[in-house]
């Protein structure tokens, strides 16, 4: 039984992540009218931000959040302004292929950049440990990102 809620809670951990993921991209096509491909390249960029700002900077963890919130959100303006604004009134196809594009540019520089290695940043120290849930630890820094 604690192996199953284990996985519940572990999937519902994952979900939160996928949702926001979703939120973000139906938020954009519902507002804007334009189907994002480069959505999920924007929140990996993020990562990667937070990544160098936290572990190779060594910056607070919330610092690091707002920092890398704010870098992708000016990436996501020049994006805007950009590329996506004069195509707001053209086919789906060509909005499609334009963002398939930037996502493909952001993929690129980000193997530029940061490399291929995989990287494990360090958990903050307020998420090290595990919550008793039916006698089985459950890591704190799930709870964390599942909030």
């Amino acid at each position: 039984m604690s192996d199953l809620v284990y996985q519940v809670l572990a999937g519902f951990t994952y979900g939160m992540i996928y949702w926001l993921i979703a939120a973000g991209l139906t938020i954009a096509f519902g507002v804007l009218g334009i189907l994002n491909f480069a959505h999920g390249s924007l929140y990996m960029l993020g990562a990667y931000f937070a990544y160098t700002f936290y572990h190779a900077l060594g910056m607070n963890f919330g610092l690091s959040i707002v920092l890398a919130v704010a870098s992708v959100s000016v990436i996501g303006l020049v994006i805007e302004r950009l590329a996506l604004r004069p195509i707001y009134k053209r086919h789906l196809e060509i909005q499609i292929i334009l963002t398939f594009g930037v996502m493909l540019i952001i993929a690129d520089a980000t193997l530029l950049g940061w490399g291929t290695a995989l990287t494990f940043p360090r958990i903050p120290d307020f998420a090290v440990g595990t919550v008793d849930v039916l006698g089985r630890g459950f890591p704190v820094y799930y709870l964390f990102l599942s909030g």
